[in-house]
């Protein structure tokens, strides 16, 4: 990962503070959330809640709240403040990220019919979140943006390379029509990749292809793509360099960070 300087911090913050970010379930697997982690700090002690999403500036949560609870909350703005948890894996050893960001309710609304005391709470914030989590949502959001304004840059697969975007290798299998082939990765892209494979490729034009690749987690990132041309390689008729174009629609979060890795690090 890049190094994050407080000018850094700044940038991502007053450029994204106002996007919200909606926790599915891919992006709670990127970002490493601990959903059994969060809750409302509240006098009365902690009170477990679902993130459903949140931007810099305001968080929204599904809550169980007594009638008699909500009142009092509702009187006592100062007395909350909602409790975040991050895994972050990405070091030698695995650090888990744990903070408050002090906020007042500004908005509820019942999230069941059926069920009373189920609240969809929108938590306004009361001043700047912590760096971790700017860092976080930040980083997230820049991935997304550059999936689109810098796609076309193409990133040669070198030993150096793979460090600096966190892959964990230049091996990838490529699955046509239901037959998996072995390949190895030239290059990576937003938009696309370059990969060598044995045989003739000129059936394989035009076809739907799923690629599979590794990153340093070791986790399996699964893009599907469009093979639009190949390549003879110089001394090998045995081999080809197939050319697969992704859509941005087709891009696992995971990748795009992966990606975008690369470009914080040049």
């Amino acid at each position: 990962m890049a190094i994050v300087t407080n000018q850094i911090i700044t940038d991502l913050y007053n450029k994204f503070r106002s996007i919200e970010v909606t926790f599915n379930k891919d992006v709670s697997k990127t970002t490493g959330l601990q959903p059994k982690k969060v809750f409302l700090k509240l006098k009365e002690g902690p009170c477990p809640c679902i993130l459903y999403a949140t931007s810099l500036e305001s968080a929204r949560i599904i809550v169980s709240l007594p009638q008699i609870l909500l009142q009092e909350i509702i009187k006592n703005e100062t007395n909350l403040s909602l409790r975040l948890s991050f895994l972050k894996d990405d070091l030698p050893k695995p650090e888990e990220l744990n903070f408050f960001i002090q906020g007042r309710l500004s908005n509820f609304t019942k999230y069941s019919e059926t069920q009373s005391d189920l609240f969809f709470c929108t938590i306004k914030y009361f001043t700047k979140p912590p760096d971790n989590l700017i860092e976080i949502l930040g980083f997230l959001l820049e991935a997304n943006v550059n999936a689109s304004k810098r796609k076309e840059e193409r990133l040669l697969i070198t030993v150096e390379n793979m460090k600096r975007m966190d892959l964990g290798s230049k091996n990838c299998m490529i699955i046509v029509d239901n037959i998996p082939r072995k390949g190895i990765l030239r290059d990576l892209s937003f938009s696309g990749t370059k990969i060598i494979i044995h045989g003739n490729a000129k059936f394989l034009l035009n076809k739907t292809a799923e690629i599979k690749i590794l990153n340093k987690k070791g986790e399996t990132l699964s893009i599907v793509g469009r093979i639009l041309r190949f390549e003879e390689v110089q001394g090998r008729r045995d081999l080809a360099a197939i050319i697969l174009h992704f859509t941005l629609e087709a891009l696992p979060l995971a990748y795009k960070v992966l990606i975008n890795n690369f470009l914080l690090n040049r």
